[in-house]
């Protein structure tokens, strides 16, 4: 998957580095509350970006040079998804409370 361009600008010297990100590469709308976790991972041999949020769910988008187009939903709970990891087929959520939800291809939600 090719980054979408962004252009590095400084102030002056020593100043950090600020990042721009053109507007088309700005997904708006992509969960109903705040998004609290990112994981990148491989879908069929393909990059996926992974999204939890505070709407309980999880999301999971294909990767394009300038977009993103979500390929499926799944289903949340009541609490915010605060972290995910992913190992393999298996996807790890964990929400606000303290629960761990763990998704796989093999073994379905448990």
């Amino acid at each position: 998957m090719a980054a979408p361009a962004m252009s590095p600008s400084s102030s002056h010297e020593g100043a950090a580095e600020r990042l721009e990100l053109d507007d088309r590469h700005v997904m708006l709308h992509a969960h109903f509350g705040y998004i609290y976790a990112l994981e990148v991972a491989q879908h069929h041999e393909e990059d996926v970006l992974i999204s939890g949020s505070g709407d309980g769910e999880v999301k999971v988008w294909a990767c394009a040079a300038d977009s993103l187009t979500e390929i499926s939903t799944l289903e949340g709970e009541d609490q915010a998804v605060l972290a995910l990891a992913v190992r393999d087929s298996t996807l790890f959520a964990a929400h606000q409370g303290g629960a761990v939800r763990v998704r796989s291809k093999t073994r379905g939600r448990s």
